[in-house]
């Protein structure tokens, strides 16, 4: 980790987050709390350098294992202090839940947000790999609340938002294009 702040700072980032979890490492929930410890020092670690550690969820982390959800492991067992989250909407929706309330709920917490639609009608999936490509959509062209999620984000104080789209009907720019004039249309 020392060498991969030691990179992250030399090109000027200021997060450093762990973005996914493999299947074979999330398995049990004392994967999960393992992983928690571990995100705890590799925050404290970062922290030290000068960067927000972050952890960025999917909607694996919803499901119930062994009477649990991990995401209720990881927020009671990460030091908020330590380890911030890196929140994707389209996740948050896909898992069951409400975007706008989940973030209102996880506060200052939330440091960097991912801005992403979901189709209408769409189920709640927790294994990410069963969710269709269709379901994927550009910023205002699904169910999502957009202008509940970024006054949410703001309350927050969420630092930067990305714009992304896991799967594009077509040319990813013009999706991408798309997404980003329907934000500067909005009014929050």
């Amino acid at each position: 980790i020392d060498r991969a702040i030691e990179q992250a700072k030399r090109v000027g980032m200021k997060y450093f987050v762990l973005a996914y979890l493999m299947p074979q490492e999330r398995q049990s929930i004392d994967d999960y709390k393992r992983y928690a410890d571990r995100m705890n020092e590799a925050g404290r670690t970062c922290k030290a350098a000068g960067l927000q550690f972050c952890y960025h969820h999917h909607s694996f982390e919803f499901v119930t294992l062994a009477g649990e959800r991990p995401w209720d492991v990881l927020l009671s067992r990460c030091d908020k202090e330590l380890v911030g989250l890196e929140v994707d909407v389209f996740w948050l929706a896909t898992a069951g839940l409400d975007p706008a309330a989940t973030i209102r709920q996880l506060g200052s917490r939330v440091k960097l947000v991912h801005l992403k639609d979901r189709a209408k009608g769409a189920p709640v999936a927790l294994d990410e790999g069963k969710v269709p490509p269709t379901t994927f959509k550009e910023v205002g062209n699904g169910s999502l609340d957009f202008p509940g999620i970024l006054r949410a984000c703001r309350d927050a104080g969420v630092q930067h938002y990305f714009v992304e789209q896991d799967h594009a009907p077509g040319d990813p720019t013009v999706s991408l294009r798309q997404s980003v004039t329907f934000l500067r249309g909005l009014t929050v």
